[in-house]
């Protein structure tokens, strides 16, 4: 009997040792495997055309820094990015990404313009002058010089409507009450609902589900450690070489276009009512993507193609929602999903994101519909800041 529990026990120490060994030597495969191609991709975009203009060596810093941003745990919202300080990305310790204020004169007395979004709205691949709220900014500026306003864009990779209604709330709860809210959406509730087969929860929600607990059961444990494995990795790797697996499909393509639509639609009616009770104006844009009208240049089509496994869902959920009545008679929405659909030239750096110039046409489009609202920004808060004063001394 104690012979057979000595060679069980060498066994598994065999095993174990085994493993760790393969996993490292998987790492550095992967990892030198990941640079080489993240270094190839960064090559396409350049020879691509999206970049004009700009010399070849800053696009490469600007995404070198942009691979090295990391995120962090953030109460509510799952996550938020981490403090980061460097040539192109400034981040704070908010998670919030700088943007270039031309009209900010007092920041106490500010119009404040809240811009909400994901990984576009943030300005991936893009220096942080060329975001889109720092050129909304330039645009603020170049027509209403002497107005005091203040942007702030609080973008990031991976957030949804869901998430950014939350963030819209905290900062409320923190007395940080905008003038006007600007949301920017339409990808990633899409890549969500494709991830998760469900509509209207944060992305990699499937993956938080099984880190919940998982220090109360071992099995947990052993799944998570084998999930994100690099020897998993390998196996998936394998498994679509030479097995040729299909790339996730979701189950039910049509319902969950719909829901999408439908749960966008609710996400306007809460932000809303929140306008209503304390007294800002909000704008809803649906952002552009690849799969739709633009006629697309060679690196384009290729960008789409990779992505081919998408393009469905995101043309039907667009189509529910354009299709929505409500959304028919919202005066705060509006698509402007096929702003490029004239444009011959490389605007996309891959199936969603958009290159410098391209956000400066968004940023422009934006400008023309907030204009009014920015006209009379400063009078009202002027206005409603005296009030507050008279209503101090009462």
């Amino acid at each position: 009997m104690k012979k057979w529990i000595k060679i069980f026990t060498i066994s598994i120490r065999n095993t174990v040792i085994l493993f760790f060994i393969l996993e490292i030597f998987l790492h550095f495969l992967f990892q030198y495997n990941d640079e080489n191609r993240f270094h190839k991709n960064v090559d396409f975009k350049i020879a691509s055309g999206a970049y004009q203009d700009i010399d070849p060596e800053i696009i490469k810093e600007m995404y070198d820094e942009l691979h090295r941003l990391d995120t962090e745990w953030a109460p509510y919202i799952y996550y938020k990015l981490k403090e980061f300080d460097e040539k192109y990305h400034h981040i704070n310790a908010n998670g919030i990404r700088k943007t270039v204020n031309f009209n900010q004169k007092n920041r106490a007395s500010a119009f404040k313009v809240f811009c909400f979004g994901g990984s576009t709205l943030f300005g991936t691949g893009t220096r942080e002058q060329h975001t889109i709220p720092s050129r909304l900014s330039h645009y603020i500026h170049q027509n209403f010089p002497k107005k005091n306003i203040e942007i702030t864009n609080f973008g990031c990779h991976g957030y949804t409507r869901s998430i950014e209604n939350i963030q819209l709330q905290r900062e409320i709860l923190k007395n940080n009450i905008p003038d006007l809210v600007i949301f920017y959406d339409g990808v990633n509730e899409v890549i969500s609902a494709f991830e998760n087969n469900e509509a209207d929860l944060p992305a990699s929600s499937f993956n938080r589900r099984k880190e919940f607990r998982i220090s109360n059961y071992y099995g947990r444990k052993i799944s998570m450690l084998y999930s994100s494995s690099n020897i998993k990795r390998l196996v998936t790797y394998l498994q679509k070489k030479v097995f040729k697996t299909k790339p996730m499909q979701v189950s039910d393509p049509e319902n969950l276009s719909t829901q999408i639509a439908l749960q966008h639609i609710r996400s306007f009616e809460i932000t809303k009512a929140l306008g209503k009770q304390y007294n800002f104006k909000v704008y809803n844009f649906l952002q552009p993507m690849i799969f739709l009208d633009k006629p697309l240049t060679k690196p384009e089509k290729i960008m789409a193609k990779d992505n081919s496994h998408f393009r469905s869902l995101y043309i039907n959920t667009y189509r529910d929602i354009l299709k929505q009545t409500e959304l028919r008679k919202d005066s705060t929405f509006t698509d402007i999903s096929s702003i490029f659909i004239e444009d011959t030239n490389t605007i996309y750096t891959d199936f969603c994101h958009i290159a410098e110039r391209g956000n400066d046409s968004i940023a422009k489009k934006i400008f023309s519909y907030i204009t009014p609202s920015i006209a009379k920004g400063n009078e009202s808060k002027t206005t409603n800041i005296q009030t507050e004063t008279l209503q101090s001394f009462q």
